[in-house]
């Protein structure tokens, strides 16, 4: 047996034309990402109670959360803040656990936090269960305002959520995030005097204002064959239908409209929760996040095709890739095929000097060899190759050679 591949030639050269195949192949079906895939064992509960001291926050909030998670076996540790208003849990899943029994231990945290919600206080929040996402950023593109005047950030951030929606419906996707983007209001700067005159205060202009606007159901037609819902037309979608809003009610039927008494205008909250600059201009980034165990090249191409499109379709304002974990991925692949080409040169040189080419050749094909079955096993595990694995293919190699 272990003189097999010596005494049948055709063998031998069946096994290394079929490793050789192997290798190649798996090389061009592997998984190509900087980093590896982590597994998300860390998270944290965060629920508002407004107005609350830290103490009534602790005893109503978060020690019956706290008790509730400590009753899983799957959960490592747990660490617990309390402030004024707010209540933070900070989670960790055992280490020994597997992908899918972390996922099936998160599903079991959200039943322990939703069994815990009917004996929360009024005018708690709702408790949010957030996993903590451990994987970098695959794609950064960053919005810039190039006309006059000062950056529009709300139509940045309106464009980046239309970027966004295109890099999301991308095929391999993982997930996708919005960077320095702002929240847009609508404000109602009200007179104070003409509100004296009508005899009404801040408070009594907010309600009639917030009545006005029609989001609900006005009632039910029932039928023998189906309900249907009756809806009044009145919902706020223009600053003009915000200034028809009637206030109070004068002679002769007339109204006086809030546009009579205040000026309504948009604009966007200040001040910011966060602030993203490129070239020490406000900007607006979109990051997309490749899903494990995907080529990040093909990825990448695919989502440069929408941002020049994007691009083409919004003139006025600069799109630019400002970082693509494709590069990286690239350099490193080069690297190892330059390591490898060097090493197999360098060995068979030496060997053809010493021992003349038929050695030479035998052992420089060694070192391609070598690392074409080690691609194949990485793709029979079905891992993919990052700078982990890369690196610890070029230690493997210097200890071969």
């Amino acid at each position: 047996m272990a003189t097999l591949f010596y005494r049948y030639s055709r063998l031998s050269m069946l096994a290394v034309i079929l490793l050789t195949i192997a290798g190649i192949g798996a090389l061009f079906t592997l998984g190509r990402q900087e980093d590896p895939s982590l597994t998300e064992r860390f998270g944290v509960i965060v629920t508002p109670f407004p107005g609350a001291s830290a103490e009534r926050v602790e005893a109503l909030i978060t020690d019956p959360i706290e008790d509730s998670i400590r009753e899983l076996p799957e959960v490592d540790e747990v660490a617990s803040t309390s402030r004024s208003g707010v209540s933070l849990i900070h989670i960790n899943i055992r280490d020994d656990l597997s992908p899918t029994e972390v996922d099936q231990a998160w599903t079991q945290i959200r039943e322990q936090v939703d069994a815990v919600r009917p004996v929360l206080p009024a005018g708690a929040g709702s408790p949010d269960v957030q996993r903590s996402y451990l994987g970098a950023a695959t794609l950064v593109v960053a919005l810039s305002w190039t006309m006059d005047g000062d950056p529009n950030l709300a139509i940045l951030s309106r464009l980046a959520s239309d970027l966004e929606d295109s890099i999301r419906n991308l095929s391999g996707t993982d997930q996708t995030r919005i960077f320095g983007d702002v929240n847009e209001e609508i404000r109602v700067l009200a007179d104070p005097d003409a509100l004296a005159a009508l005899g009404l205060t801040i408070d009594d202009l907010a309600r009639r204002v917030a009545g006005a606007d029609a989001k609900t159901p006005a009632g039910e037609l029932r039928g023998e064959n189906a309900n249907l819902n009756v809806e009044i037309r009145g919902e706020f979608e223009t600053l003009d239908r915000i200034r028809t809003v009637p206030v109070i009610e004068i002679e002769n039927g007339d109204f006086v409209r809030l546009g009579d008494i205040a000026e309504i205008e948009r604009g966007i909250q200040t001040p910011a929760s966060a602030m993203a600059f490129f070239n020490s201009e406000r900007t607006v980034f979109v990051a997309g996040y490749l899903q494990a165990e995907l080529r990040v090249d093909q990825w990448t191409q695919s989502a440069r095709g929408v941002i020049t499109d994007f691009a083409a379709s919004n003139p006025g304002i600069q799109v630019e890739v400002v970082f693509s974990q494709s590069d990286y991925v690239e350099s490193r692949l080069n690297g190892l095929s330059l390591n490898l080409g060097y090493s197999a040169l360098i060995v068979f040189a030496v060997l053809f000097l010493l021992m003349g080419w038929r050695a030479a050749l035998i052992v420089g094909s060694a070192l391609p060899l070598t690392v074409l079955f080690v691609l194949f096993l990485i793709r029979l595990y079905d891992e993919p190759l990052h700078q982990m694995s890369v690196t610890g293919l070029v230690v493997a190699l210097g200890l071969l050679i």
